[in-house]
């Protein structure tokens, strides 16, 4: 690593634009992929994480045209059942989201592969995923270990899949989002049923491509076998996560006040909003300027100024929105 140098700084002045979300982002790519139909991405994030689901759907046959400058790229997508078998295995590289999402999708097509990943999330649990996705009807084979848990690489034949009622055992998207992939392949109705509420970016994505999908408080449920529509253009917000660095430093430098533009304000991610609120800080939100986000998406920019904060007790629940 390079050695660099931080200085200090008396005020913070700025305007501050930053990435589009990745969460939402890897489930456009997804979607897009499976649908019928080209669809238009902008604000696309160029992180590692989303560049690898890039990758892994070019190696599963599907035309994608990244122009980097623009921010923006082009899936033509092969319909649900146009994905082909890709001529060796797929690296994911440290990509949870893709690996996970991946998983689901994978469950419902007619082929077998095999899933690596770098040496981080290699060591991450996924029996959380194959566990739901053997009981529709998926065959995996997984690294194990004494603890029976599952590791990567693993091996996936999918296809001829079930529709499952399916609680789940730990508050997360990933899992949740890969359950409503191999939903979209299954016969009859999936339903999922969340313990604590999270973060609900696949089932709105799911919506702006038709989806036959319903909410109800914590229990979502997808219809399968029906063909996804793109909308043809989806704008991404500005990710939150990002921006809550910046949101934290303007507040406590003194003197300072900076503007962030067009972020994410899905109720299941600004949980930081509101924990920050309490503690007292001066954040104000306005609509977005000149930009429509898509999938039913919130966005605002967000105008923070220096605060004296307060300590408070952030509890259990509020945990899945920051």
């Amino acid at each position: 690593m390079k050695a660099f140098l931080a200085k200090h700084v008396s005020h913070l002045k700025a305007k501050v634009f930053v990435p589009g979300d990745k969460s939402i982002a890897h489930r456009a790519i997804f979607l897009s992929a499976i649908s019928s139909g080209s669809t238009s991405i902008y604000n696309f994030p160029a992180s590692d994480d989303c560049l690898a689901t890039v990758k892994v759907f070019r190696a599963l046959g599907v035309k994608i045209i990244y122009r980097r400058n623009r921010h923006s790229l082009t899936v033509f997508g092969t319909g649900r059942l146009g994905l082909r078998k890709p001529k060796g295995s797929l690296f994911v590289k440290e990509s949870g989201t893709t690996i996970r999402l991946l998983l689901g999708l994978l469950a419902g097509l007619d082929f077998k592969v095999t899933l690596i990943a770098g040496k981080a999330l290699s060591q991450r649990p996924m029996a959380r995923v194959t566990e739901p996705l053997r009981m529709m009807g998926a065959r995996i084979n997984a690294r194990g270990s004494v603890l029976k848990e599952e590791f990567l690489p693993i091996t996936i034949e999918g296809g001829n899949l079930r529709a499952i009622r399916y609680r789940m055992k730990v508050a997360s998207a990933q899992v949740k989002s890969a359950i409503l992939l191999a939903g979209l392949y299954a016969s009859g109705k999936t339903i999922v049923i969340e313990p604590v509420h999270t973060r609900d970016h696949t089932e709105r994505m799911l919506k702006l491509f038709k989806a036959d999908l319903q909410v109800f408080k914590n229990k979502i449920v997808i219809t399968g076998n029906n063909q996804l529509i793109s909308p043809k253009k989806i704008t991404i917000a500005s990710d939150i996560s990002s921006a809550s660095f910046f949101i934290v430093l303007a507040t406590i430098i003194p003197e300072s006040k900076i503007l962030i533009k067009n972020v994410s304000l899905n109720p299941s991610r600004a949980g930081i909003l509101k924990v920050l609120k309490r503690m007292g800080a001066s954040i104000k939100v306005s609509g977005c300027q000149g930009v429509k986000v898509s999938g039913g998406e919130r966005c605002g920019d967000l105008t923070v100024s220096s605060s004296d904060l307060k300590a408070t007790v952030v509890t259990k629940k509020e945990i899945p929105s920051l």
